[in-house]
């Protein structure tokens, strides 16, 4: 069977960055599934290059259809391709981190009426390490905004905004020393929070090894 040559792989990447496929591991995987179904097609019924990735791609089409999510992925529209993964990994890795986060709310609430010294310093650890991040992403943000592009990394950059009002929030109500002489219902309020801010600064770090990854597999420069 032939296969296809470099500029007619390049012409098929060009269409699917025109259809919205911009995340470089999902082009990837489609360009190797569309041109398999080319070159199967040129076999099979002698048709020449132009004709079969015409066929092929109308039967994609389905694919290149545009939706949204406000409430998981915010205000932009997505081929459904894409949608359906970013929609997949979100729920998929949100959802534990969710869960932790409750756990980790209770554990916190015990910890702050059995050793509230220890409640205080585990605050600002939390504090400490949110502001390290923050401060390493300000470094990280530039080089994944114009890098090429992942699934995951897309994800780290939408939610990277939030996480930085998090943190600011956190620190200031930690070093406001808003930890003391706090309400039960403070208290339960703050613990939880600080579990959200945990959960979702490891979150944001499992994006981020999953960018890299991938930045691995496919040699992204």
């Amino acid at each position: 069977m032939k296969k296809l040559n470099p500029v007619q792989l390049e012409e098929i990447r060009s269409i699917l960055g025109h259809k919205g496929i911009i995340f470089f591991d999902i082009q990837e995987e489609l360009l190797d599934h569309i041109a398999s179904e080319i070159e199967e097609k040129m076999a099979m019924e002698s048709l020449s290059f132009e004709a079969s990735s015409k066929a092929v791609l109308g039967l994609w089409e389905n694919s290149f259809r545009l939706k949204q999510n406000r409430l998981l992925l915010g205000k932009d529209l997505y081929p459904k391709i894409i949608y359906e993964e970013l929609k997949r990994n979100s729920v998929k890795m949100l959802w534990p981190l969710i869960l932790l986060s409750l756990v980790l709310t209770s554990l916190l609430v015990i910890l702050n009426y059995e050793t509230n010294e220890l409640f205080k310093d585990f605050a600002y650890l939390i504090g400490f390490f949110s502001l390290t991040a923050g401060i390493i992403s300000l470094f990280l943000y530039p080089q994944l905004k114009n890098g090429k592009q992942t699934i995951y990394s897309h994800l780290l950059l939408k939610d990277f905004k939030i996480f930085i009002l998090m943190a600011t929030t956190l620190i200031l109500q930690v070093y406001e020393q808003k930890v003391e002489n706090a309400s039960m219902y403070q208290s339960i309020l703050f613990s939880f929070f600080m579990a959200m801010m945990l959960c979702f600064l490891i979150y944001l770090v499992m994006l981020y090894l999953k960018h890299l990854d991938l930045h691995r597999k496919y040699a992204l420069s």
